[in-house]
């Protein structure tokens, strides 16, 4: 009984942490995007909701992760309007292959995140390059790879260590067990 409460209040912190993330990443983020360039609408912003999903993937292992990677990105590109939905296939893709990322590394500290989300964020970063190159008209591949991808591809490795540490805090203070084998 007390191991189905635990799970209830892990399911519960995780659903309302990823309502607030959701919340500040629509509504919030936009306001700090970086403008690159103004003709061809290059602009870079940290995506939080994929530093969270490779965090649960780290602390709570890839089925855990995938559930709510899928779930929070078609909410996220059924809120935004992105015609392509790309969000769920790399949130999944990105919350799957964390734990295998991280077999390397004996502690999740977010050092060695930094290293394990420069490894996954390529893939937002190859989908970024795909569609900004399919919808900034005149820009050259070369400068959105140099202006948008780049920057951008740095901002979310900062923003998964970041949120990472925040989630572990938050998991301590409210004694939320971390999955020490997750592989």
């Amino acid at each position: 009984m007390l191991s189905f409460l635990k799970e209830k209040k892990t399911d519960f912190f995780f659903i309302l942490l990823f309502a607030v993330l959701f919340v500040l990443s629509t509504q919030l983020m936009p306001f700090f995007a970086i403008t690159f360039s103004k003709a061809s609408g290059i602009y870079v912003k940290a995506d939080i909701l994929l530093a969270a999903i490779i965090s649960l993937g780290l602390l709570r292992g890839k089925k855990y992760a995938s559930y709510y990677a899928v779930t929070v990105g078609f909410l996220f590109d059924l809120y935004i309007g992105n015609p392509y939905c790309f969000s769920p296939f790399v949130f999944f893709l990105c919350g799957y292959f964390a734990s295998l990322a991280a077999r390397p590394f004996s502690h999740r500290t977010p050092l060695s995140v930094v290293f394990i989300s420069a490894m996954l964020v390529w893939i937002k970063s190859l989908f970024s390059f795909f569609y900004l190159v399919a919808t900034s008209g005149d820009s050259g591949a070369f400068s959105i790879l140099l202006l948008g991808v780049i920057p951008e591809y740095i901002a979310n490795i900062i923003a998964a260590a970041i949120v990472f540490a925040i989630i572990r805090i938050l998991m301590a203070l409210l004694r939320i067990p971390v999955k020490e084998d997750i592989r």
